[in-house]
């Protein structure tokens, strides 16, 4: 069913500029056999997509009340990933291609999305801090987030790590997990090592 709400509207964040439209060219999660487009209804989630995407990590989501929430899973994430970022809130308006995901905020197309707004973002930083201390983002700092929700983290990370073969063929990334997932990469090397006896 078509998710159908007056005048809804839809953004997308991206570093790219001169954007018209949002082709069909990602995975549909909802249905793997089929590629979409996808935009979400909430302004402050979007501004977590525009990112470094030779990292490519957000760790942000929408809740049940629909707010948007970011989680640290190192310290000062925030500020590592987002102070100095430049890029585009791109704006659109709901069409009948539009259908809800399974996950909160976020919908998605079938056909391409064409777009009627860009907005400029200086630094995504300084947009989100403003945000948190506005009440439109929920941040949970590292120091905050429970160690046992930490451990559990590092330990999928870890198994990242190794299916991915400790970034060998991607060196930024390497030593981006190398100085800011420590934990974790001693975790995959302790695996590894246990795979070998």
């Amino acid at each position: 069913m078509y998710y159908n709400t007056f005048m809804k509207r839809f953004y997308h964040g991206s570093n790219n500029a001169n954007l018209t439209k949002l082709n069909v060219i990602s995975k549909c999660n909802d249905n793997p056999s089929i590629k979409c487009a996808y935009v979400t209804d909430n302004y402050y989630y979007a501004l977590f997509y525009i990112r470094d995407m030779d990292i490519n990590i957000v760790t942000a989501w929408v809740d049940e009340n629909g707010v948007a929430c970011y989680e640290e899973q190192f310290e000062n994430q925030l500020e590592v990933l987002y102070q100095n970022q430049k890029g585009y809130i791109y704006h659109c308006k709901e069409n009948e291609n539009f259908k809800k995901s399974n996950t909160n905020g976020i919908f998605y197309s079938t056909s391409p999305v064409f777009f009627e707004k860009v907005e400029q973002i200086e630094n995504v930083y300084s947009k989100i801090t403003d945000a948190i201390k506005n009440g439109k983002i929920k941040l949970r700092k590292f120091e905050d987030v429970p160690k046992e929700r930490i451990a559990g983290l590092y330990r999928a990370i870890a198994t990242n790590i190794l299916k991915n073969n400790f970034f060998e063929n991607n060196q930024k990334l390497k030593d981006f997990y190398l100085k800011h997932y420590h934990v974790a990469w001693n975790l995959a090397l302790e695996e590894k090592e246990e795979k070998r006896t």
